[in-house]
């Protein structure tokens, strides 16, 4: 094999491992999240759009279909953690406390750009307008609960602790 051969071999299992560790961190995040809106009251906030990425699990028309074997994960795994991540900062704005500890940023932008715009788009799309409506909802009938999960006292950040 040429060493062009085994340079594309490498990139390629680099790729795969990579899209694995996305894929596998979803699931560990949900957990995580769950965990933490159940020790704050934020739970009515979150489990609405947490059962939403587990009906997306299972739709099996989504976007990428699921005769591409594991790569049909990649979509799933994206809109679950752009959940994760819009939910995260909205928790942060409304209630001074993020869900996530980290930054899914990069990670989701990076599983966006190779899955496409058209997917990448659509499931943004998706989840911006299921957090937009579940805030709205929170807003206007649970105001006491984006009080009731800000930290006691300035600076007290950190993630919602479980």
């Amino acid at each position: 094999m040429s060493d062009r051969g085994v340079a594309a071999d490498h990139v390629l299992a680099e790729a795969v491992s990579i899209s694995r560790s996305y894929v596998e961190s979803g699931p560990v995040l949900i957990e995580q999240t769950l965990g933490s809106a159940r020790g704050t009251g934020g739970l009515d906030l979150v489990a609405p759009p947490m059962e939403m990425v587990g009906l997306y699990f299972i739709q099996p028309d989504d976007l990428v279909p699921d005769h591409l074997g594991s790569l049909r994960l990649l979509d799933d795994a994206l809109y679950s953690n752009r959940m994760l991540e819009v939910l995260s900062a909205s928790c942060l704005q409304l209630a001074g406390v993020p869900l996530v500890s980290g930054d899914l940023g990069p990670a989701n932008r990076a599983t966006a750009a190779f899955l496409g715009a058209d997917v990448a788009s659509t499931i943004s799309a998706a989840v911006d307008r299921a957090v937009q409506q579940r805030v709205m909802e929170v807003e206007l009938h649970h105001p006491l609960l984006l009080r009731a999960t800000r930290p006691a006292q300035e600076g007290a950040g950190g993630h919602l602790r479980g």
